[in-house]
């Protein structure tokens, strides 16, 4: 079964909030100083926590099928064919374009939007990157749906 728009989002959102703590702690830490050596660290350190998690999220995806607010919703992110796992490179890919989609508010709608009425529930990455989302804890070797005839993915 498919997952739905409404989880997909719950996930992403427990995973930004998970980015999120770490990456708040640090100005607080260096907000005693006004020094822009001060500005210029706590600039660093956080882009290199995100980034770290980041990645560290992507071999998540690409291992496992989950990040931690994917599991707690209990969705897998699959390969759209073979319903494994879909390799850590294809992940950190999807979730590089996944990030670039949720910086710009009309791509994040549209890939929303489509999400929404997709009968699949797929979005904009997850047409990029051949995956889909589903509902469950693991991976299976059962047969996914035949795809529909809209279906414009590479096979």
């Amino acid at each position: 079964m498919y997952a739905n728009v409404g989880g997909r989002i719950g996930a992403e959102l427990l995973n930004l909030l998970l980015v999120t703590l770490p990456v708040l702690a640090v100005p607080l830490v260096f907000a005693i100083s006004e020094s822009l050596l001060a500005g210029v660290v706590t600039y660093l350190v956080v882009a290199t926590i995100a980034s770290v998690l980041g990645v560290v999220f992507a071999i998540m995806d690409g291992r496992r099928g989950q990040t931690p607010g994917r599991k707690a919703v209990g969705h897998v992110l699959v390969d759209q064919y073979t319903r494994g796992p879909i390799g850590a490179w294809r992940a950190l890919g999807r979730r590089i374009v996944l990030g670039i989609l949720n910086s710009m508010i009309v791509p994040s709608i549209a890939s929303v939007i489509m999400a929404a009425t997709d009968p699949e529930g797929r979005t904009i990455h997850d047409r990029l990157f051949g995956t889909r989302v589903l509902v469950g804890t693991g991976f299976s070797t059962a047969p996914l749906p035949p795809a529909l005839p809209n279906d414009w993915t590479p096979r």
